[in-house]
């Protein structure tokens, strides 16, 4: 049995917003702190995905091709003058994947390439990533299983966060994007226990994460505006570690009364590129 399908989906807009905040001294009229800022942008996108699924008597075989456009063109009048730019953000992502079961045992391996094409006044970044994927469960008993899931991604930095424009929060403190930001790769891995009956739903996961070109926020001192610019960098890594407890309690084993506990335990930590490390 073969099934194809074909999505496409286009959109165009055009949003206006502002922002305007302004304290100063009565005494002698001089400003404390003024954020004026009006910005115009037009958008046109394109999200298109065409999917093959092939079933065998065992298992299922999906391929596709998924592709995602964004074009914006802004015009923004802002603390440091008024500016006309334009940004393209493309993202293509290939993949192939199998599941099926043997006995007690689900699996789904997949991979996949992921291309990342963002482009402004500023600069051009081009990544190409693989995109590697394997989930495999087991069921120890009646009730009781074991899931382990094994991704590496590749992800754009969101559009905020590319963003040139700068605004002010507090006196001598602002905030603005970095266009020279490059997409992060995070490679994720979990294992999850899972039980139920008529009185529970518990699921008890351990995880570790590795997040290279990791996207974190920091300060810098800027002597143009005489203050301090909070913005967006790469990091060098960020590692992530830990379990969670989480589900449903039913002391009646009805929805009378449900008790949802969540308890986490996470270990990060930070390296930024000059070296230093932040916990």
């Amino acid at each position: 049995k073969d099934e194809l399908s074909l999505n496409l989906i286009g959109s165009q807009y055009t949003t206006n917003s502002s922002q305007f905040d302004h304290e100063w001294n009565i005494g002698d009229n001089s400003d404390v702190f003024n954020n004026d800022m009006n910005l115009k942008a037009k958008q046109t996108g394109i999200v298109g995905e065409i999917a093959h699924v092939h079933s065998f008597e065992k298992g299922k075989l999906s391929s596709g091709y998924r592709i995602s456009n964004t074009a914006i063109s802004n015009d923004l009048l802002n603390l440091l003058g008024s500016y006309h730019y334009d940004v393209n953000y493309l993202e293509q992502y290939l993949y192939t994947e199998y599941s099926g079961r043997w006995d007690k045992l689900g699996y789904r391996v997949g991979i996949g390439v992921t291309n990342i094409h963002n482009k402004s006044a500023e600069t051009t970044q081009d990544d190409w990533a693989p995109t590697p994927k394997l989930v495999l469960s087991y069921d120890l008993a009646k009730n009781h299983s074991l899931r382990l899931t094994t991704d590496y991604t590749s992800q754009s930095p969101w559009a905020d966060a590319l963003s040139r424009n700068i605004t002010q929060i507090v006196p001598n403190i602002y905030r603005t994007g970095n266009p020279f930001l490059k997409p992060k790769h995070t490679f994720r891995n979990n294992l999850t226990y899972s039980s139920n009956n008529k009185y529970f739903d518990i699921n008890t996961t351990v995880f570790y994460n590795y997040l290279k070109r990791d996207i974190a926020q920091f300060y810098t001192a800027d002597s143009e505006l005489n203050g301090f610019v909070l913005s967006y960098v790469n990091a060098d890594y960020t590692r992530q570690a830990g379990a969670q407890i989480s589900g449903k309690i039913k002391p009646f084993a009805n929805d009378l009364l449900v008790i949802r506990p969540f308890i986490q335990y996470s270990f990060v930590l930070l390296k930024r590129n000059e070296g230093a490390k932040v916990r």
